[in-house]
């Protein structure tokens, strides 16, 4: 990609706090470092900071923007456009839809306009989603683009999320006779379902089995889901671990990842992440989940997002131990075959390349 090798790109994401769209913008960055004259981020910063400092990314800090911080927006904006006029970025990659209300007050250069989408999005804002190339992260989510945005269907690809595939995979078999060891991977969000896994692992506990969990993040609900151990007396079944940059050692402490979101999901990294380290999953239908996860070939689907549900298809996994395996098998192929940080980001070389010659 020698065309790459004197261009410059700004990434424009809201925070580079823990979330897959932080670790998908430090991918990128970290890759593209390697190959564009520059590259640098614009973000509110966060957890990602100490990583980028370390592979020697630019990032740029701006307040935290939103629709109801007006005077922040408006200082984001003249640091943008100071960085714009500055280095005459050739291509702005937006993470995150909140920076189109800037698009059509940035004065400097004549960039190319690209945009990932992370999440399915429908209603009126949309429609003032206008850039020039836009990217779905996954099958579902580029079929939302394409019913939603006021751009050519054209300009609407998809490129799969991709994560690291370790070399060497631990996946320990779940027959029954072993402690269920479940795990969650993310942001501690009521959304995400957090409080359904807790209340599972409750019934699991008062239906004698053993189990534990892990809880690997951070997030607004910490502090209530510390109240819920200590008020069901739960300290020596659950572990709380900080979010890590480097995820190999976190997977090997479980062996169900489960995912009860009732967010409004893309395709989350977590999922293919688990697969990629040999973990079921069960999870639910939002979002782009079944892009991924089919059930009982490349995970496991609720019918119901509740702790009942969960607690019998924890049961269930753990009760088959050969069909968890075929599934885990699946889920790791599909990971190698389609979801590989490799794959996505050959992809994303390529649509740089074409981003630039367009007239």
């Amino acid at each position: 990609m020698n065309e790459l090798r004197t261009k410059k790109i700004l990434y424009l994401t809201k925070t580079m706090n823990l979330g897959g769209a932080e670790r998908f913008t430090f991918e990128l960055a970290k890759h593209f470092g390697r190959i564009f004259s520059e590259v640098v981020i614009v973000s509110s910063g966060g957890f990602w900071e100490s990583e980028l400092s370390k592979n020697g990314i630019v990032h740029i800090k701006i307040p935290e923007i939103g629709l109801s911080k007006p005077v922040n927006n408006i200082r984001a904006l003249t640091i943008i456009n100071g960085l714009i006029k500055k280095h005459r970025f050739d291509i702005i990659h937006i993470q995150h839809r909140i920076f189109f209300i800037f698009l059509p007050f940035l004065f400097y250069g004549k960039f190319k306009s690209v945009y990932t989408a992370l999440n399915v999005f429908n209603g009126f804002a949309q429609k003032f989603i206008t850039p020039g190339t836009a990217i779905g992260v996954s099958k579902i989510v580029t079929e939302n683009l394409l019913a939603t945005l006021p751009i050519k269907s054209a300009k609407i690809n998809c490129i799969n999320f991709g994560v690291h595939v370790p070399q060497k995979v631990i996946s320990n078999s779940i027959a029954s006779k072993h402690k269920i060891r479940i795990g969650y991977t993310g942001r501690f969000i009521k959304e995400k379902g957090l409080f359904v896994i807790l209340d599972a692992l409750k019934i699991l506990l008062d239906a004698k089995k053993d189990a534990e969990l892990f809880l690997i993040g951070a997030g607004r609900e910490q502090q209530n889901i510390l109240a819920y151990i200590n008020k069901h007396n739960l300290n020596h079944n659950i572990t709380l671990v900080p979010p890590q940059h480097n995820l190999d050692s976190v997977y090997e402490l479980f062996d169900i990842f489960v995912l009860p979101s009732v967010y409004n999901e893309g395709l989350p990294i977590s999922i293919l992440e688990a697969a990629a380290h040999g973990k079921i999953i069960i999870t639910n239908t939002v979002g782009g989940i079944t892009d991924f996860v089919r059930n009982n070939e490349t995970g496991f689907i609720l019918q119901n997002v509740d702790a009942q549900s969960l607690a019998e298809k924890i049961n269930f996994a753990v009760e088959n131990p050969e069909l968890t395996q075929k599934i885990k098998k699946n889920a790791f192929d599909l990971v190698q075959e389609k979801f590989s940080i490799e794959k996505m980001l050959e992809e994303y070389e390529k649509l740089y390349s074409n981003v630039l010659t367009l007239s």
